[in-house]
C-alpha cells in the first residue's frame, strides 16, 4: 500500500472524535443528598444542585472498556483459549474543586452512608439494600459540529463510589485549581439510546 494522504483524509470522514468534548451526568441516590443522611452539614445543598455542578466540573474521565476474559484449557500439553466471563473495570472521574466543596461533600457523604467513619456500619435504615446506595451515571461524547450532538453515550448501572482521592496541597501551587478523583464500582454499562443524548 502506497502513501496517500487524500485516501487517509477520506477515511477520517468527520475529522476525528475529540477527547475534550464530553459531559458526565451523575444521578445521586437519596442518601448522598447533602440535605439528608451521611455527615451532618449545616451548609447542605440539594442533590439536583450537586448533579448540575458535576456536569460542569467533572473535567476528565474515560469511555469504558469492553472486556471478556480468556480462559486457558489444557489438551495434550496444548493450551487453547475459550471465552470466560465479562468483567467491568472501575470507572473514575476527575472533578474541579470549587470553594464550596459541594461535590466533594456529597461524595464523602455517599461513602459515609455506605460505611460510617466511626461506626463502621451503614447509615441506619438508609442502606439496607444495595438499591438504596447505588445510582446511575452517563458519560456522553459530543460532536464538534454546530449542532453539538451527543454521538455516543455510556450508562453505568448500579454505581457507587469506592474512593474519593486526596487533594494535594502545596505553597508552590499558585497557578492551578484543586482537583480530586472519584472512583466508582458498578455492575455493568449499556449504550444509551438516542432519546437520552441531550446536553444538560
Amino acid at each position: 500500500m502506497t502513501f496517500n494522504v487524500n485516501q487517509f483524509k477520506n477515511q477520517l470522514t468527520y475529522g476525528g472524535a475529540r477527547p475534550a468534548l464530553f459531559q458526565v451526568q451523575l444521578s445521586l441516590p437519596a442518601l448522598a443528598d447533602p440535605v439528608n443522611n451521611g455527615i451532618t452539614d449545616a451548609t447542605a445543598i440539594p442533590a439536583p444542585v450537586v448533579e448540575r455542578k458535576v456536569a460542569f466540573l467533572a473535567n476528565a474521565t474515560s469511555l469504558p472498556a469492553s472486556k471478556v476474559e480468556a480462559l486457558d484449557v489444557g489438551y495434550f500439553g496444548r493450551k487453547v483459549k475459550v471465552a470466560g466471563a465479562r468483567t467491568f473495570e472501575p470507572w473514575k472521574i476527575t472533578v474541579i474543586n470549587d470553594e464550596d466543596f459541594i461535590i466533594r461533600k456529597s461524595m464523602e457523604k455517599w461513602l459515609a452512608s455506605i460505611n460510617g467513619h466511626e461506626t463502621n456500619i451503614r447509615n441506619s435504615g438508609a442502606t439496607s439494600r444495595p438499591a438504596d446506595y447505588q445510582a446511575t451515571a452517563i458519560v456522553r461524547q459530543f460532536s464538534k459540529g454546530p449542532e453539538e450532538l451527543a454521538i455516543r453515550a455510556y450508562k453505568f448501572i448500579n454505581l457507587f463510589p469506592t474512593e474519593v482521592s486526596a487533594i494535594e496541597l502545596s505553597w508552590d501551587k499558585t497557578d492551578e485549581l484543586e482537583t480530586f478523583d472519584v472512583t466508582f464500582a458498578y455492575d455493568y454499562w449499556v449504550i444509551e439510546n438516542n432519546n437520552d443524548l441531550g446536553v444538560l
